[in-house]
């Protein structure tokens, strides 16, 4: 994750600094003669590549997470890290037909943030441990103080 974090505030450094009008010509751009700094900055295969295969394994970790804890939150928490995944590398195609504009690469920053966040919160979720009741509570079947 760190690895794709790097790579990806590198191309859109690069992206930014030298648009393209479009990705095939950002492209040519990238293997013309001159374009050392620019091939450097923006990374094309690189990030792409890195996304994939750490897409893959979040997305094989997620599943893992939900069916070895049942409980509701790594469910959902699972659910929300697969999604995402797929979103990013739906906005991050997009991103790279479009040429990177700025506000495109802002929404792939945001699913970036909540993606990062989703992971922190299933691994919290999938470390946890189970309670178990005190000695003294085992088979009492609690009751609420007031009826309603």
């Amino acid at each position: 994750m760190l690895a794709l974090g790097v790579s990806g505030a590198v191309a859109a450094l690069g992206a930014t600094l030298f648009p393209g009008s479009a990705a095939a010509e950002a492209m040519r751009e990238d293997l013309s003669a001159t374009a050392r700094l620019m091939f450097s900055l923006r990374q094309y295969q690189l990030h792409p590549l890195l996304a994939a295969v750490v897409g893959a394994y979040l997305i094989a970790i997620a599943a893992i997470a939900r069916k070895s804890r049942p409980g509701v939150w790594a469910g959902r928490l699972a659910a929300a890290v697969t999604a995402l995944v797929l979103a990013q590398l739906g906005v991050g195609l997009l991103n790279a037909a479009l040429a990177a504009p700025v506000w495109l690469q802002l929404v792939h920053l945001l699913l970036a943030d909540l993606l990062w966040l989703a992971l922190v919160l299933l691994t919290a979720a999938s470390l946890e441990r189970e309670q178990e009741a005190p000695e003294d509570l085992k088979g009492v079947r609690l009751r609420p103080a007031v009826e309603v």
